[in-house]
């Protein structure tokens, strides 16, 4: 036998208490939300850290500079490479006659080397890219180096140049 569907409701219950949309409570949570951050956010202290943000200028303005420490520290402490040698100072002009390169730097990647040629040749200092074999890890290693020069005068200028631009440049005497 049949069933009869025309007696059936609407699913509802029959004293369709509905209650409020689902939008009107998301509005509800959101409203507390906003409510319990302000208030929490109104009651922070503020910090005594002696550092004051001037309303006027909108910039930090820090009152006490005892933090900045570094500054003094820093040239205080040697470099050491891995070996145990201290860092070299820059290479001095030439003086002895011969003809001599500059090296500007050494990179695993060709792309740090090239970016350094390209500085370099801003500076209207003329470079090349040497490509070395690899080392005994596996690495090839990429040098900046300027050509073979027998005028002292103009190594030494570019030696300044590239100091002047804090491109710390090795000088090698060449055969």
């Amino acid at each position: 036998m049949g069933k009869d569907y025309a007696k059936r409701g609407n699913g509802r219950k029959s004293s369709d208490t509905r209650g409020l949309p689902g939008w009107a409570w998301a509005f509800v949570g959101l409203t507390a939300g906003l409510l319990v951050a302000t208030a929490l956010y109104l009651r922070k202290p503020l910090p005594e850290s002696g550092h004051a943000l001037p309303r006027e200028q909108g910039e930090y303005a820090p009152e006490d500079d005892s933090r900045f420490d570094f500054y003094e520290m820093l040239p205080n402490f040697e470099v050491t490479v891995p070996g145990g040698e201290a860092i070299a100072p820059p290479p001095a002009p030439s003086t002895e006659p011969g003809s001599y390169i500059i090296q500007a730097g050494s990179f695993r990647t060709f792309e740090d080397a090239d970016r350094l040629k390209a500085s370099m040749a801003m500076l209207g200092v003329e470079t090349h890219i040497e490509k070395s074999a690899p080392d005994t890890n596996g690495h090839t290693w990429y040098r900046v180096r300027t050509s073979p020069e027998k005028d002292q005068t103009v190594v030494n200028e570019q030696l300044r140049l590239l100091r002047e631009n804090r491109i710390e440049g090795q000088l090698i005497k060449s055969n």
